[in-house]
């Protein structure tokens, strides 16, 4: 059974040591705004979906194109685990 959850956070980091396109997101609700608890550079690394018109595929397609600030939503694919994140969306902001 798929028991996603969605969440609600800000873009943190965007240089993704294995070049993947990944960001960090400070997820609200599950992380402190308090940057000194929980420091941006410890956040997970978040996969970020992409249109179906992207191949998504190392070298084809385009790259996630957030930056640091950006508000976005997605789920976390483990659930309750909150391990797994994926963003789907960025919201103006």
């Amino acid at each position: 059974m798929f028991n996603s959850v969605m969440f609600y956070g800000i873009v943190e980091g965007v240089n993704d040591p294995l070049k993947n396109g990944r960001v960090q997101v400070r997820i609200h609700g599950i992380h402190t705004p308090n940057k000194s608890q929980i420091p941006s550079e410890t956040l997970h690394w978040a996969m970020v979906g992409m249109p179906v018109t992207s191949a998504s595929v190392s070298g084809v397609g385009d790259t996630p194109r957030l930056v640091p600030g950006s508000a976005v939503m997605g789920m976390f694919l483990d659930g309750e685990n909150f391990q797994q994140p994926i963003v789907m969306w960025s919201v103006p902001s």
